[in-house]
């Protein structure tokens, strides 16, 4: 495993055990989807799935296009919303 790999997993089960006592829930997921739509202005991509995702703003999403396969580790929180951790383009 990388170093950002291991940051990246350190700092998700910190912010888990962060949210434990104020009552929010996070599960963290992959999937691997076909992408079919991305809007660059508001960080978000959909998936084949149905799914919206939000995408941080240090993601480049010009480096996606709809139909890429892509794998997502997301985590979604009680508002049901699915925010991205990682995303990586399948060959």
């Amino acid at each position: 495993m990388n170093k950002l790999t291991i940051l990246t997993f350190a700092a998700v089960v910190f912010m888990g055990i962060s949210f434990m006592g104020t009552g929010a829930r996070a599960t963290l997921f992959d999937v691997t989807e076909k992408i079919r739509g991305i809007d660059k202005a508001g960080h978000e991509i959909m998936l084949a799935d149905g799914w919206y995702y939000i995408v941080p703003a240090d993601l480049r999403l010009d480096k996606f296009k709809v139909g890429d396969e892509v794998t997502v580790t997301a985590h979604n929180y009680h508002d049901g919303l699915a925010y991205v951790e990682t995303m990586t383009k399948e060959k």
